[in-house]
């Protein structure tokens, strides 16, 4: 990959010096703004609001919390869900959790925009969430009794996290039993497999890989399936990318450069319209993908399948996805804590931007209750790709055998027909002649 001037990925940034310190004072921090009468006016309302919590509150007051929630106030105020002030303790279970390890419950979230809810949208196997009977779908309502409704992704999966050992209290809605469950989980180290394959159609040598997320160490992961495919000689492979919420933009990248053709990767453009760009070099992956995307994909998962879109490397099967197209920078602080904040728009190799819009699939289909509609069309859809004359004779002897068995079927209702009527006629004659007999 071409080295570029690139500023983004959600761990990287830069140090800001001297805003904010274990005890810097409410006051000073909004005197840092450049309007002295806003400043002003700000600094007496708070000067306000203090004396009157010291003289009426009736609880107990932690005012290191109390100037937490300051900060967080600034910046939920942008109106930017993506933007938020990220505490030093939350900003280190961050930055485990993108290494590849992390100690929590072991599912990935999104949040349902229409609902409100976290929804687990991946468990990892052997962890904490499977162990209790959590499955991909259901809704996380409530951690240790605090309701889930209106967080972001970051904040629940911040209260999720914690020490090895530690018990967490969740509420949630299964999807399958369709009734809310409480359960007591045991957090514990949860080794993060970002990407993982196996061979699921050896007719045709299709390979299926699910991306979870992309991380610090997903590239190495892929890096290491794809040889492994190579070696068994997939000819195909399906990349399962439903419930990807992104992730770092320096990962997905690497990977695209070591699928797709020598171009651009990922155009940036910054609030005063400045772009940038990462490229790839001309090595690139021979194996024809098929990718699985739904309402889930999200970031970095999107730029991924406009990305494989874009070069023809594949075709996407599923649903519209999530459509965020932003890129988030995360400014590390000198008191450990964090600004995470939407400093640039990304836009896909074609120039097409995705924000509050996703990615259209080439071939759109919906799952049913009790069928995996999408994977099924995927693995279509590459049987097609790989081989078109084998898979048109095999679709022509299936319809063959299904025309039979509706024949034999339309057949057996007939006879039935038949022998029902027959009854009936019987029944008839033998009720008239009860009838007769009676009548004498």
């Amino acid at each position: 990959m071409k080295k570029h001037r690139f500023g983004l990925g959600v761990l990287t940034g830069f140090l800001i010096t001297s805003i904010i310190g274990a005890s810097i004072a409410v006051g000073f921090f909004y005197g840092a703004y450049n309007n002295a009468e806003v400043s002003s006016r700000t600094e007496k309302k708070l000067n306000l609001i203090e004396k009157a919590i010291d003289n009426y509150y009736l609880g107990d007051v932690d005012k290191n919390k109390e100037v937490e929630g300051v900060y967080k106030g600034i910046v939920q105020g942008l109106g930017d869900k993506y933007s938020e002030y990220i505490t030093a303790e939350e900003y280190a279970k961050e930055k485990e959790e993108n290494s590849g390890e992390y100690c929590g419950i072991g599912a990935g979230i999104a949040i349902d925009e229409d609902k409100g809810y976290p929804m687990v949208t991946f468990v990892y196997p052997n962890s904490p969430s499977e162990k209790v009977g959590i499955q991909k779908g259901d809704y996380i309502i409530e951690l240790d009794g605090k309701d889930n409704r209106g967080l972001s992704a970051d904040q629940v999966a911040s209260k999720a996290r914690g020490k090895k050992g530690t018990k967490l209290k969740v509420k949630y809605f299964s999807k399958k039993l369709k009734k809310y469950q409480e359960v007591a989980i045991t957090r514990d180290v949860v080794d993060v497999p970002s990407v993982d394959s196996t061979i699921i159609d050896k007719k045709y040598n299709i390979a299926y890989m699910q991306l979870g997320q992309f991380i610090e160490n997903t590239h190495n992961q892929f890096a290491k399936q794809i040889k492994k495919l190579k070696k068994k000689n997939a000819k195909g492979i399906i990349i399962d990318l439903r419930g990807n919420p992104g992730g770092l933009l320096t990962s997905v990248t690497k990977i695209l450069d070591d699928i797709c053709p020598e171009g651009k990767l990922i155009t940036v453009k910054d609030k005063e319209g400045r772009a940038n760009s990462i490229t790839s070099d001309a090595r690139q992956l021979d194996i024809p993908l098929v990718l699985i995307v739904d309402g889930t994909t999200a970031s970095a998962a999107e730029l991924f399948s406009g990305a494989v879109q874009d070069y023809n490397k594949g075709k996407v099967v599923g649903e519209q996805t999530y459509g965020k197209g932003v890129v988030q920078n995360t400014y590390p602080l000198t008191d450990g804590s964090a600004l995470k904040l939407t400093v640039e728009k990304y836009y896909t190799p074609k120039g097409r931007s995705i924000n509050h819009k996703g990615i259209t699939p080439d071939i759109k289909v919906s799952n049913t209750e009790t069928e995996d509609v999408q994977y099924k069309t995927a693995l279509n859809t590459m049987k097609k790709v790989i081989d078109p004359k084998k898979f048109e004779a095999e679709q022509k002897a299936a319809q063959k055998v299904s025309n039979k068995a509706a024949q034999k079927a339309k057949a057996a209702n007939k006879n039935n027909s038949k022998k029902i009527n027959k009854n009936k006629n019987n029944s008839k004659k033998t009720n008239k002649k009860k009838n007769k007999k009676a009548g004498k």
